[in-house]
């Protein structure tokens, strides 16, 4: 039997190129910090569109105009985190409009901003209160011009120094250009020191 054929040495497998270790992830909680930092900033950019304004403030049909004037104006990166999950809708749209009015000062531990919102034969005064981390708390239509084709109602607000918006309202035909004293209607609602919105009962 011939003798078998020496079989040639398998050539030496290169060592596997060493792996690089994987960046080490930021920790969880530095995660939150940085997200909850970016959130503090976007609402301080948005506060910053509100001057401050110490009370009393009235609000009339006018108030707007001069406000739209003097102020700049909110992006739509503002509107849509700040303004349109307390209007309750999602996307913005070309017949309505935001105006950033005032921001009432003394504060503490909250803020309380009005704006004006103008849709197709609305507009209204919002007054909205906010935690200082930027989450909503309560939120309040206290002025404003409604009409349904037929009838105009408009409403007046007065902020008081002790925190008490004083609302009076009144309705017109789309004829005539002043409405009746005697048919107008008045409202109370006080702003707490939480920033809850509270109505007194009649």
């Amino acid at each position: 039997m011939p003798p078998l054929k020496q079989i040639k040495p398998l050539k030496q497998i290169k060592p596997l190129k060493q792996i690089k270790p994987l960046k080490q992830l930021k920790p969880l909680k530095q995660l939150i910090t940085t997200t909850f930092s970016k959130m503090v900033a976007s609402f301080k950019d948005f506060l910053k569109k509100f001057p401050e304004e110490k009370l009393p403030i009235s609000i009339t049909e006018d108030t707007a105009s001069e406000y739209g004037m003097k102020n700049d104006p909110l992006s739509e990166r503002l509107i849509a985190e700040y303004i349109l999950p307390i209007e309750g809708v999602t996307e913005m749209d070309d017949m309505t409009e935001y105006v950033p009015c005032f921001r009432i000062a003394g504060l503490k531990d909250i803020h309380a901003i009005v704006y004006w919102k103008a849709s197709l034969m609305n507009y209204q005064y919002v007054l909205v209160t906010f935690e200082k981390n930027g989450k909503p708390i309560s939120g309040e239509i206290i002025a404003g011009t409604f009409s349904d084709g037929k009838i105009i109602t408009r409403s007046v607000a007065k902020l008081d120094e002790d925190m008490t918006i004083y609302i009076v309202s009144g309705q017109i035909e789309g004829s005539e250009d002043e409405y009746d004293a005697k048919n107008s209607t008045a409202r109370e609602i006080e702003l707490m020191p939480d920033g809850r919105l509270i109505e007194f009962a009649e």
